[in-house]
């Protein structure tokens, strides 16, 4: 605790201040004002209760990081479950990791085209290991989990958050347990999987006592990513990150896939041509001046870009100006990361360098890196086809448009986005080419001989606007002189393209309730309270504090909370011990931080 005194006193390990005369507050009565303050990770980790919330070794309290939409899962070489095996076991036995990956939803993977778990590094004939890692969602009450596995599955659950259960074991076939939850909410799960080849099935589902089954989904998994590291990384075929392809995960971005497809399984349909993004959070620790460049060796056609904070800050990436390096000043703490790539031919790597204060220049340190992904989501649309241009009449224009429906969640907001298409066979001079989306109509550039795509990156213009309008995006190319064509053929607009880079929507990554409970705090010989001053930065979440206060700690816990609000001293009388306690709200996007808490109680100058 931080002592902020003109007199200093040292009581069961708390700082805190004494001024004489009520310290200049008319709301509170004469007399001697001690302030308790808690403001260091040490301080806050002194607590009675934390819910959903990480105290940074910085002296802050955060938001806990997810995953939302399933379980982490590691990958291994062989089977491993046997018909004796604990998870313990199972974990004791793997060898190296294959590959790891996030929203893994564990169902039956047999009738897929590529029969497998995919972005977790297997192939086709591997007989394997999965580790599956996260928390369910359980209703309150006796609640019956049902596995069903081919070949092997041991699961268990942790209804106190901590201590995993009965182990759930099934063999070709399902098999139940039954668990008594204590309330409604996300507990931990974990399960091992094994698989000798043949049919690759795992699904979960629970029956609530007089309810019907239901399958467990990526509704009801989610995995808590606070203390994991590394990134979230997505696979497109297309240079320019067109169809979304698999996703898997990355300790680092420091990736060679020399002449082959990317090596995490994503399902890129060629070897060429594709991208990948990766997406996350990178922890400063030093306030000071950071560099950032990318390292994509020496394939002129291949490309980068790089986001932090929600900006484009460096990027080999036309149209857009080169910006090959960026310096610029970031703060302890956690900031959005994101970095494109996009594979022409030939040979293909991508390695991300930093350099600052305590950081000499060289790849990123995993440990600075984590996969809670508050910025870079994408939204794609392509179509590989062509559309005929409508001629103009003496009379009337000819107008044709090509809509460009995207999907998003309810709720997602653009941040940046890339669009392009190309025209054939028809003189350009005659047309002129909108684009509709948020602002209406926005004409592009002139159209110029000899450019076989005309390609827009990056462009901000409808930042924090939806990402699927009332009317979908769609090109509008007007040709306003009759005659269309240059003899070569049927004039067309061809592929064209639209991709939002978008943040919201049902990916929360951060919990959307934050609990904190201080530890009790001696008040020896209290009158009365001060107003309890919170220095946070919420960035629009919401915040409400209580407090109580009794004549020993053994009778605190019987105590009743009060509310204490932010411009008046609570109403509460005064005690030997108190205790505060917050809680915060927030649309698990927004991630607030709380820096300090001060506790101020008034002894009689008598």
């Amino acid at each position: 605790m931080k002592l902020t005194l003109t007199t200093l006193v040292m009581l069961a390990g708390c700082g805190f201040s004494i001024t004489s005369g009520g310290g200049g507050d008319d709301s509170v009565p004469e007399g001697r004002q001690v302030t308790i303050v808690d403001d260091t990770a040490t301080d806050f980790a002194a607590n009675q209760g934390l819910t959903d919330g990480a105290i940074a070794p910085r002296g802050v309290i955060e938001p806990a990081a997810f995953v939302i939409g399933g379980l982490r899962a590691r990958a291994f070489d062989g089977n491993l479950v046997t018909d004796a095996s604990t998870y313990d076991t199972v974990v004791a036995a793997v060898g190296p990791e294959l590959g790891f990956g996030y929203r893994q939803v564990p169902r039956d993977w047999s009738a897929d085209s590529v029969p497998r778990p995919r972005g977790l590094g297997l192939t086709s004939s591997s007989t394997f290991t999965l580790l599956y890692t996260g928390e369910i969602a359980l209703p309150q009450g006796m609640v019956t989990l049902e596995a069903l596995a081919d070949d092997r599955v041991v699961a268990q659950v942790a209804l106190d958050g901590t201590t995993f259960g009965e182990r759930l074991f099934a063999h070709n076939a399902s098999a139940t347990i039954t668990l008594n939850v204590p309330a409604a909410g996300w507990y931990p799960i974990r399960a091992a999987y094994g698989q000798a080849g043949g049919v690759q099935k795992l699904s979960f589902a629970i029956t609530p006592s007089g309810m019907a089954r239901v399958a467990v989904d990526g509704d009801r998994l989610r995995a808590r990513v606070t203390e994991d590291r590394g990134l979230v990384a997505s696979a497109f075929d297309g240079k320019g990150l067109l169809a979304a392809a698999q996703e898997s995960a990355v300790r680092t971005i420091d990736e060679d896939y020399a002449f082959g497809a990317p090596a995490h399984d994503v399902g890129v349909s060629t070897v060429d041509r594709y991208s990948m993004r990766f997406a996350g959070q990178l922890k400063i620790d030093e306030p000071g001046m950071y560099t950032f460049t990318a390292d994509i060796g020496t394939e002129a056609g291949d490309l980068y870009r790089i986001w932090i904070d929600d900006k484009l800050v460096a990027q080999r990436w036309p149209p857009t100006p080169d910006v090959p390096m960026v310096t610029l000043a970031l703060e302890p703490g956690w900031h959005d990361l994101l970095v494109d790539f996009g594979e022409e031919d030939l040979s293909a790597k991508i390695q991300l360098v930093m350099s600052g204060p305590g950081i000499p220049s060289g790849p990123i340190d995993p440990q600075r890196l984590r996969p809670a992904v508050a910025f870079g989501l994408t939204a794609p649309y392509v179509a590989l086809t062509t559309y005929p241009l409508a001629d103009a009449t003496s009379t009337a224009p000819g107008v044709t448009q090509v809509n460009m429906p995207l999907v998003a969640p309810a709720g997602a907001k653009i941040a940046a986005v890339d669009y392009g298409f190309a025209i054939a066979n028809q003189r350009l001079s005659d047309l002129t080419v909108d684009l509709l989306d948020c602002h209406g109509a926005m004409t592009v550039s002139p159209l110029a001989a000899g450019v076989p795509y005309y390609y827009y990156a990056a462009d901000p213009s409808c930042a924090g606007m939806p990402v699927m309008p009332a009317a979908p995006w769609a090109w509008r190319v007007t040709d306003s002189v009759p005659g269309n064509g240059i003899g070569l053929g049927t004039p067309v607009i061809a592929l064209p393209v639209l991709v939002a880079t978008y943040s919201g929507g049902d990916r929360r990554p951060f919990a959307t309730a934050i609990t904190f409970m201080s530890k009790p705090h001696p008040t020896p010989g209290a009158i009365s309270y001060a107003p309890i001053k919170v220095t946070a930065d919420l960035r629009g979440a919401s915040i409400n504090v209580e407090i109580r206060a009794a004549a020993d700690a053994a009778s605190l816990a019987q105590a009743t909370w009060v509310p204490a609000p932010a411009d008046a001293p609570p109403s509460l009388a005064a005690g030997d011990v108190v205790q505060y306690r917050f809680s915060i709200l927030t649309n698990g996007w927004q991630f607030p931080t709380v820096d300090k808490v001060e506790v101020t109680y008034v002894v009689s100058d008598e």
